[in-house]
């Protein structure tokens, strides 16, 4: 991403996290008259705002358990208000209803709902918080077609999004490649996004020594997600394929002479000046009895897919939103933004990610793992 798009971005995200405190401090100030208690309020909002910016900025410039821990306090806040604005827009309009219908919260009403709301999502964070930490393991069974009609069988894991860095230290990463290893699959995907801010902090965790205890049969594939690119490219690779990891970057391969594996660019590429070739491009001169397998980071060209033929297409990104009320969001810019389709004669399968983007929080669903148990007919 070049500079000024960096620029453009934080620029934005700022804007709109300054005005979202802005809101809960006003919400607050409308139903708390003054006192001891909103001076105290005020001032702890205060501190929790400036703790993502600031922890962000120190733990990248300084690092150190200070810096750290600001940001993953600073980290949780954000969940928190995200849902809280969220939630206190449906109130505001709950109270609009009744007031044209006569009916005014009263001062000790008024105060009531502002503060269990703030209960109540403060307990959703938290439930979210220990939800990131407890992935599970998503178990499927597809049939794929084969020309020749030879019969086969495969055991494929894919995980996708793992964020290796500012939120995913390496004792977390560790458990993560634990379970991906313990299901003994004949081939493991990794659908990108390996990395989280950059490859200097997925080389602090040891990115690439853990993903190199995993050892499956037919081997370790993995492409490139958007955080790669951020990250920049060249190194990235060059870390993740020290884990013994091979990342297919508008690249295909045969697998054990039974499926045509192919890992594309993210569709972000040509903004960081990389070409995406077509899938077109990329199955010219392929064995037309292999199925194949696509996994691309983002589901953004699923038509396509279709289209091509491909038997089945992994792919990430979308974390099915994380944090509630995201997932709205992600329903409505992808056609499949998590969990398994049938588009034509092509199955998609989107995960919702192993690790976290930004808040270590996923209230709209746990992380996983996903075990493909393929039969070729």
């Amino acid at each position: 991403m070049g500079s000024r798009s960096v620029s453009l971005f934080f620029l934005s995200f700022f804007t709109l996290y300054g005005c979202a405190n802005l809101y809960l401090w006003t919400w607050m100030l409308r139903v708390l008259p003054p006192s001891a208690l909103r001076r105290a309020l005020s001032l702890g909002l205060l501190f929790l705002a400036l703790a993502y910016p600031a922890g962000r900025f120190g733990s990248r410039r300084y690092g150190g358990f200070l810096w750290e821990s600001l940001h993953d306090l600073g980290s949780l806040f954000l969940a928190f208000l995200a849902t809280a604005v969220a939630v206190g827009l449906l109130v505001e309009a709950g109270r609009l209803i009744l007031r044209l219908g006569g009916i005014r919260f009263t001062p000790k009403a008024a105060k009531a709902v502002f503060f269990t709301v703030l209960a109540l999502i403060g307990a959703v964070t938290a439930g979210g918080a220990l939800a990131a930490r407890l992935p599970r393991v998503r178990v499927i069974d597809l049939e794929l077609p084969r020309l020749d009609g030879q019969g086969h069988e495969m055991t494929v894991a894919f995980a996708s999004d793992l964020h290796a860095g500012s939120a995913i230290h390496n004792a977390r990463l560790r458990s993560m490649v634990e379970l991906i290893g313990n299901l003994k699959a004949d081939l493991i995907l990794l659908g990108g996004d390996l990395v989280d801010r950059s490859v200097t902090e997925a080389i602090e965790e040891d990115l690439a020594g853990e993903l190199s205890r995993l050892d499956p049969p037919l081997g370790l594939f993995a492409v490139a997600g958007n955080h790669e690119y951020y990250a920049r490219l060249e190194p990235t690779v060059a870390h993740i394929e020290e884990g013994e990891a091979k990342v297919l970057l508008d690249e295909a391969v045969t697998v054990a002479d039974t499926i045509l594996l192919v890992g594309r660019h993210d569709v972000q590429a040509p903004r960081f000046g990389y070409r995406r070739a077509s899938l077109d491009e990329l199955l010219q001169g392929r064995t037309e009895e292999l199925p194949v397998i696509v996994v691309d980071h983002t589901p953004r060209d699923i038509d396509e897919a279709a289209a091509a033929g491909i038997a089945l297409q992994l792919s990430g990104h979308t974390h099915r939103g994380q944090i509630w009320p995201f997932h709205l969001v992600t329903g409505r810019l992808f056609d499949v933004d998590y969990g398994l389709a049938r588009i034509g004669g092509t199955w998609v399968y989107v995960s919702n990610g192993l690790g976290t983007w930004g808040p270590p929080v996923r209230t709209t669903g746990r992380p996983e793992v996903v075990l493909f148990r393929l039969t070729f007919r």
